[in-house]
């Protein structure tokens, strides 16, 4: 997988296009996520083979946004320091 992705992919009755960096991998002690990222289009999740999964986290409560905003601040700290 290179590390500008280009996905087409259909969620429910929805066709979706994105571009990504990544793969990037966030978890808790009891799961484990990996996911391409665009600043345009948000958060991606990805399989073992870099295609886009069927389940993508919709919902406020999914388990997945709490890693995700921690590797979110992280980011955000680390582009702040290059200037």
């Amino acid at each position: 997988m290179s590390d500008f992705g280009h996905h087409g992919f259909r969620v429910g009755n929805a066709f979706m296009d994105s571009w990504g960096a990544g793969p990037f991998t966030v978890g808790t002690d009891k799961k484990k996520w990996t996911f391409e990222f665009s600043d345009r289009f948000g958060p991606l999740l990805i399989g073992k083979d870099g295609m886009p999964l069927d389940q993508q986290p919709m919902l406020e409560r999914d388990p997945f946004w709490i890693p995700f905003r921690g590797w979110l601040a992280a980011r955000a700290a680390l582009k702040g320091s290059d200037g």
